[in-house]
């Protein structure tokens, strides 16, 4: 009886661990939004860094961001920066998809983009 109930628990944290671990990938790298931003992410363990821009000459809106990444879930703030016009902030709360999309399940500010996908390397 023993013996089943440590294979059984260790199954079970094998398994909980391969979960958490299919969504440990690392995030940097150029993803491309549903409204043809691009952004440079960079994760170091588990933050997250960006810069968005709607295209590199003269965009409309441009910004950074900052947060964490937990599992499959990243809480961010971001702000726009006067390369373009557009002056928000405010949260972005993502969740990466196991086909490897970023999709946005709670955005304040205005914040438009709602799907990133990354760009091949």
């Amino acid at each position: 009886m023993l013996r089943r109930i440590i294979i059984t628990t260790a199954l079970a944290v094998c398994f909980n661990f391969g979960l958490s671990a299919a969504f440990a990938a690392d995030l940097t790298g150029v993803w491309n939004s549903d409204s043809g931003g691009k952004y440079y992410i960079r994760q170091l363990q588990n933050e997250i860094w960006w810069y968005g821009e709607a295209q590199s000459e003269a965009p409309a809106w441009s910004n950074v961001a900052y947060g964490t990444i937990s599992g499959n879930k990243l809480k961010l703030k971001w702000a726009d920066v006067p390369k373009g016009y557009i002056t928000s902030n405010g949260i972005l709360h993502l969740e990466l998809r196991p086909d490897g999309k970023l999709v946005g399940t709670n955005k304040t500010g205005g914040f438009a983009d709602s799907e990133w996908t990354r760009q091949a390397q």
